[in-house]
Protein backbone atom coordinates (compact mmCIF):
# COMPACT_ATOMS: atom_id res chain seq x y z
CA UNK A 1 0.00 0.00 0.00
CA UNK A 2 1.70 3.19 -1.29
CA UNK A 3 5.21 2.05 -1.33
CA UNK A 4 5.18 0.40 2.51
CA UNK A 5 6.18 -2.68 3.20
CA UNK A 6 3.95 -5.92 3.31
CA UNK A 7 5.15 -5.66 6.90
CA UNK A 8 4.37 -1.96 7.53
CA UNK A 9 0.96 -2.08 5.85
CA UNK A 10 -2.12 -1.71 8.04
CA UNK A 11 -4.72 -4.25 8.99
CA UNK A 12 -7.86 -4.66 6.93
CA UNK A 13 -11.15 -6.44 7.68
CA UNK A 14 -13.09 -8.49 4.32
CA UNK A 15 -15.81 -7.92 6.05
CA UNK A 16 -17.78 -6.53 9.79
CA UNK A 17 -17.18 -9.22 12.49
CA UNK A 18 -14.55 -10.83 10.06
CA UNK A 19 -11.37 -11.91 11.66
CA UNK A 20 -8.54 -9.21 11.21
CA UNK A 21 -6.13 -10.17 7.97
CA UNK A 22 -2.82 -9.22 7.12
CA UNK A 23 -2.21 -7.65 4.07
CA UNK A 24 1.15 -10.53 4.13
CA UNK A 25 -1.34 -13.37 3.55
CA UNK A 26 -2.73 -12.21 0.37
CA UNK A 27 1.15 -11.70 -0.96
CA UNK A 28 1.64 -15.19 0.33
CA UNK A 29 -0.81 -16.52 -1.57
CA UNK A 30 -0.16 -14.50 -5.43
CA UNK A 31 3.34 -15.77 -4.78
CA UNK A 32 3.08 -19.48 -3.88
CA UNK A 33 -0.22 -20.24 -6.36
CA UNK A 34 2.26 -22.65 -7.98
CA UNK A 35 1.82 -24.91 -4.83
CA UNK A 36 -2.09 -25.36 -5.63
CA UNK A 37 -1.52 -26.30 -9.15
CA UNK A 38 1.47 -28.70 -8.28
CA UNK A 39 -0.49 -30.32 -5.58
CA UNK A 40 -3.70 -30.54 -7.47
CA UNK A 41 -1.68 -32.05 -10.46
CA UNK A 42 0.09 -34.73 -8.59
CA UNK A 43 -2.95 -36.02 -6.90
CA UNK A 44 -5.06 -35.87 -10.25
CA UNK A 45 -2.48 -38.23 -11.69
CA UNK A 46 -2.95 -41.25 -8.66
CA UNK A 47 -6.75 -40.68 -9.20
CA UNK A 48 -9.05 -42.83 -11.08
CA UNK A 49 -10.54 -41.55 -14.37
CA UNK A 50 -13.96 -41.48 -12.98
CA UNK A 51 -12.80 -39.57 -9.62
CA UNK A 52 -11.49 -36.51 -11.73
CA UNK A 53 -12.80 -33.59 -10.48
CA UNK A 54 -11.80 -30.05 -10.14
CA UNK A 55 -10.02 -29.82 -7.02
CA UNK A 56 -8.43 -26.41 -7.44
CA UNK A 57 -11.33 -24.84 -5.09
CA UNK A 58 -9.88 -26.90 -2.45
CA UNK A 59 -6.46 -26.64 -3.12
CA UNK A 60 -6.70 -22.72 -3.14
CA UNK A 61 -8.98 -23.11 0.28
CA UNK A 62 -5.90 -24.87 2.18
CA UNK A 63 -3.24 -22.32 0.49
CA UNK A 64 -5.39 -19.71 1.89
CA UNK A 65 -5.75 -21.12 5.48
CA UNK A 66 -2.25 -21.83 5.15
CA UNK A 67 -1.24 -18.18 4.75
CA UNK A 68 -3.76 -17.52 7.56
CA UNK A 69 -2.19 -20.10 10.54
CA UNK A 70 1.80 -19.66 9.47
CA UNK A 71 3.53 -18.76 12.13
CA UNK A 72 7.29 -17.61 10.90
CA UNK A 73 8.67 -18.09 14.42
CA UNK A 74 7.71 -21.67 14.48
CA UNK A 75 11.09 -22.48 12.44
CA UNK A 76 9.18 -24.34 9.64
CA UNK A 77 8.85 -22.79 5.78
CA UNK A 78 6.05 -21.51 4.59
CA UNK A 79 6.26 -23.74 1.00
CA UNK A 80 6.44 -26.93 3.68
CA UNK A 81 3.62 -25.18 5.83
CA UNK A 82 1.65 -24.82 2.46
CA UNK A 83 2.13 -27.82 1.03
CA UNK A 84 0.84 -29.91 3.94
CA UNK A 85 -2.14 -27.85 4.29
CA UNK A 86 -3.06 -28.04 0.50
CA UNK A 87 -2.48 -31.77 0.82
CA UNK A 88 -4.98 -31.88 3.54
CA UNK A 89 -7.57 -29.70 1.88
CA UNK A 90 -7.58 -32.04 -0.99
CA UNK A 91 -7.73 -35.10 0.94
CA UNK A 92 -10.31 -33.68 2.83
CA UNK A 93 -12.46 -32.81 -0.37
CA UNK A 94 -11.96 -36.50 -1.72
CA UNK A 95 -13.30 -37.90 1.55
CA UNK A 96 -16.47 -36.16 1.82
CA UNK A 97 -16.84 -36.59 -1.99
CA UNK A 98 -16.80 -40.44 -1.25
CA UNK A 99 -19.86 -42.46 0.19
CA UNK A 100 -17.89 -44.78 1.96
CA UNK A 101 -16.37 -44.90 5.61
CA UNK A 102 -12.71 -45.28 6.06
CA UNK A 103 -13.36 -48.28 8.34
CA UNK A 104 -15.63 -49.57 5.17
CA UNK A 105 -12.54 -48.76 2.61
CA UNK A 106 -10.26 -50.28 4.66
CA UNK A 107 -12.30 -53.62 5.42
CA UNK A 108 -13.11 -53.89 1.75
CA UNK A 109 -9.01 -53.91 1.46
CA UNK A 110 -8.68 -56.40 3.72
CA UNK A 111 -11.09 -58.93 2.25
CA UNK A 112 -9.02 -58.37 -0.96
CA UNK A 113 -5.85 -59.80 0.35
CA UNK A 114 -4.89 -62.23 -0.41
CA UNK A 115 -5.09 -65.15 2.35
CA UNK A 116 -1.43 -64.93 3.64
CA UNK A 117 -1.32 -61.46 4.30
CA UNK A 118 -4.97 -61.53 5.77
CA UNK A 119 -3.80 -64.36 8.14
CA UNK A 120 -0.78 -61.98 9.31
CA UNK A 121 -3.38 -58.97 9.81
CA UNK A 122 -5.48 -61.51 12.04
CA UNK A 123 -2.17 -62.36 14.02
CA UNK A 124 -1.66 -59.46 14.70
CA UNK A 125 -4.74 -58.15 15.70
CA UNK A 126 -5.51 -55.83 13.20
CA UNK A 127 -8.37 -58.03 11.95
CA UNK A 128 -10.80 -60.21 13.11
CA UNK A 129 -10.40 -64.15 11.42
CA UNK A 130 -12.98 -64.87 8.56
CA UNK A 131 -14.39 -68.08 8.17
CA UNK A 132 -12.37 -69.89 5.18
Amino acid sequence: MFGLPAEATPERRSAPGERVRHAGEDELVRANLHLATQAVHELARRLPPHLNRDLSSAALLGLAQAARSWDPGRGAGFERHAATRIRGALLDELRDADWASRSVRSRARLDAAPRPLLERAVEAGLAEPTPA
